[in-house]
């Protein structure tokens, strides 16, 4: 490369002399016999030399390309790209159509948008604001991150013992007894949390006004908020059946008189 930058320089020397050379010597537009002859070899050598120089050029890049090793490193899983275009309600389409939805009330539904009909879904929320949401209730919701998340598509059944075998002390070669084991099963089924927010249209049609971060930071609160009183409170009508409404009855006091001793009674009491 250094070869060719000084080939340059010289064809830009060699080139300003053949100038300085006419604007001497030319006359109202016209030079001698000899002058042209003189100037005329000045241009060929100019010409020449950019022809070698083109042609180093061409064996420089041709050197590049060879030294290039023949195979490269396999750095992904094969039939997958790294950058694989997403679809669905996780593309980038999909996430600003809805935003644009949001701003004009529905009133210009865009075919992206649309999963299935009304009846099997209908207007989605992107899979972005799902993940995005759920970081938010983890945050604001206590319970949540202590809990066992468990997603499902319908009613999920989970088995349990209802009773626990019970182990005793008996001689050596006397009769085994037996007690019947009996399961129950819980169902975890859906129930529906509904959250409102009311925006102003001056800020929805503001472009300015972040929609999609103030929507996800007050849905997730309020949703949040409501959770936790459930997964405490809740009786199980339309929402979850709460820690407070299952746990059985173990110590009790009076509210205005509570002793020392049931404070310690009540700690062994819990499960380690």
């Amino acid at each position: 490369m250094d070869k060719i930058m000084a080939m340059r320089e010289k064809r830009a020397e060699m080139w300003e002399q053949a100038k300085q050379f006419l604007d001497s010597h030319e006359k109202d537009g016209h030079l001698t016999a000899e002058d042209a002859k003189a100037y005329e070899q000045m241009e060929n050598e100019v010409l020449a030399l950019g022809k070698d120089i083109e042609r180093m050029e061409r064996q420089a890049i041709l050197d590049a390309q060879l030294a290039k090793p023949v195979t490269a490193a396999i750095t992904n899983t094969p039939g997958t790209s790294l950058n694989a275009e997403k679809t669905g309600r996780a593309s980038e389409a999909y996430r600003a159509a809805m935003l644009k939805a949001l701003r004009t009330n529905f009133r210009q539904v865009e075919n992206v948008l649309q999963e299935g009909v009304d009846a099997n879904g209908g207007y989605l929320v992107p899979e972005e604001y799902d993940q995005r949401l759920i970081d938010v209730l983890s945050e604001e919701n206590v319970l949540r991150p202590l809990a066992t998340v468990i997603t499902t598509s319908g009613e999920h059944k989970i088995n349990i013992a209802a009773t626990k075998p019970a182990a005793s002390w008996i001689e050596e070669g006397a009769p085994l007894t037996f007690g019947d084991a009996t399961f129950a099963q819980i169902v975890l089924d859906a129930h529906k949390l509904h959250v409102a927010v009311k925006v102003t249209e001056e800020l929805l049609y503001d472009n300015a006004f972040n929609l999609e971060n103030y929507l996800i930071e007050q849905f997730g609160k309020a949703l949040g908020n409501a959770e936790e009183d459930a997964f405490l409170n809740g009786d199980g009508t339309h929402k979850p059946k709460g820690l407070l409404t299952s746990a059985k009855t173990s110590v009790t006091t009076a509210a205005a008189d509570i002793k020392a001793d049931e404070l310690v009674t009540l700690v062994y009491s819990l499960k380690r």
